[in-house]
């Protein structure tokens, strides 16, 4: 079974499992490990990576740099960067972790456009759906929906001289909130057809 050595930069949460997107350690291409052709998440238990030092499993987190099993290719409609996941084991392998992310850095000229969403008929031009940038100016914030009482995370930030603010699905987002953590880097997803677009989303803060 093939296998790709990657730097983890997201394992947030999707529908009941996580979205793991990772960029290939010497050729920095992009790959977001989902479950089956139609994009579904990974299970919670098979988003973990084995430490072999240790003998144990841990769940996955960013900049961990791990071999990936690989099934095959499949990309969807807005995610061209889309492999289902293999049934091998996802182990840790050196270096272990990276500190300095800058060689892993995208500069694109916009996060598709302005707003937080793509809408379906612009998609079939997209090339590339996740990208890791050095935001400006970038905020953590939440606040509780009136209708339904939910919490919802997001972060605020400028890129290229264009404000955004997008929902973050970051597993930590609630303690860098409390820690007032100082953002260096995000990584932006594009998500799923959604009624019709595609939602920008923070998935995860570096």
């Amino acid at each position: 079974m093939k296998r790709l050595r990657c730097v983890v930069f997201a394992s947030s949460i999707k529908h009941g499992g996580r979205c793991i997107v990772a960029k290939d350690f010497d050729s920095k291409k992009w790959f977001r490990f989902v479950s089956d052709e139609n994009g579904s998440a990974i299970p919670y238990e098979k988003a973990m990576f084995y430490n072999d030092l240790y003998k144990k499993s841990y769940y996955l987190i960013p900049l961990k740099v791990v071999s990936f099993p690989i099934d095959s290719e499949s990309p969807i409609l807005g995610q061209p960067e889309n492999v289902i996941l293999g049934n091998g084991a996802i182990n840790q392998v050196e270096p272990f972790v990276i500190n300095d992310i800058s060689s892993f850095l995208d500069n694109p000229d916009d996060l598709w456009g302005k707003g937080d969403c793509v809408p379906d008929k612009d998609v079939s031009t997209i090339t590339q759906s996740i990208y890791l940038i050095k935001p400006k100016n970038a905020k953590l914030e939440s606040e509780i929906n009136e209708f339904d009482g939910k919490t919802k995370r997001y972060v605020s930030f400028k890129y290229n001289m264009i404000d955004y603010s997008l929902p973050c699905t970051d597993p930590k987002f609630d303690s860098l909130l409390k820690e007032n953590f100082s953002v260096q880097a995000l990584c932006i997803s594009l998500g799923e057809n959604f009624n019709g677009y595609h939602y920008k989303i923070v998935a995860s803060v570096l």
